[in-house]
């Protein structure tokens, strides 16, 4: 797939974002092209059961993207997982501000945070999530806001328009995040394969001042569906000791500093 057609998928994907249905007349416009082309994109996306065409435009296709569970990821690369979470928690210091996404590797970060608080090794930090699962572990120990919206189960996080409003109106001292691929390209940069996390996850790298990365080292080089940053918005990517020396050099050429534990 060109460049070209990424993003003008990627662009059809964030106008879904803000609303149910993505008329084609309106999507011709936000991507100034004609609409025979946008039904072209559109074709596209339904085939890989990305959206579903719906009389005069297309709207998300949440059953097609309902192959992610949470508690069946969870228990991948679980040791690793851990100690991506326990060592990206010591990047968390007193009085700060962040934003932890709903991932399973961020909440292996919720459980080692939990641990530090009850300790009291760590306090007066601010946490903001999308999470259920973050809120939960942390609910009891510290302050925390959960941005809500439309709760996904299978996700156990919030998201969609009113989340991505309250997040555009906030800033964060710091922000942890998943990602289900990392690419040295610019046009793949950091993936996930949902529309509506990739939102998401946009908008909080934009409102950071410092962009955390925790992710197993199976995610490098694996291409996934939609890009919500680049390599050179992030500062730090936590990852775990399978990432091979010489592709760890080329990674954190690209601007962000890695750590494998």
């Amino acid at each position: 797939m060109g460049a070209t057609t990424a993003l003008r998928e990627e662009k059809v994907l964030n106008a879904l974002g803000t609303r149910e249905i993505l008329r084609t007349h309106d999507a011709a416009r936000i991507l100034g092209v004609s609409e025979c082309t946008v039904r072209r994109v559109f074709d596209k996306l339904q085939e890989k059961s990305v959206v579903v065409r719906v009389h005069g435009g297309v709207k998300l296709n949440e059953m097609g993207q309902s192959n992610y569970y949470f508690e069946d990821l969870s228990q991948r690369q679980a040791e690793e997982k851990r100690r991506i979470g326990v060592f990206a928690s010591t990047f968390v210091n007193n009085g700060d501000n962040i934003f932890m996404d709903s991932g399973t590797t961020v909440q292996q970060m919720a459980i080692a945070l939990a641990d530090l608080f009850r300790k009291r090794e760590l306090r007066n930090v601010q946490i903001f999530t999308n999470s259920l699962k973050n809120l939960n572990i942390l609910k009891d120990l510290c302050e925390i806001t959960l941005i809500g919206g439309l709760f996904r189960s299978k996700h156990q996080s919030f998201c969609g328009h009113l989340a991505e409003m309250l997040l555009s109106s906030l800033s964060f001292q710091k922000c942890f995040l998943g990602a289900d691929g990392i690419n040295l390209n610019q046009e793949d940069g950091v993936m996930t394969p949902d529309a509506f996390n990739a939102k998401m996850n946009y908008i909080v790298a934009s409102r950071a001042h410092e962009v955390f990365l925790l992710a197993d080292s199976t995610k490098f080089t694996h291409r996934s569906f939609i890009r919500y940053t680049t390599l050179d918005t992030v500062k730090i990517i936590i990852t775990d000791l399978g990432l091979e020396e010489n592709l760890c050099k080329k990674f954190s050429n690209q601007g962000p500093e890695i750590y494998r534990v």
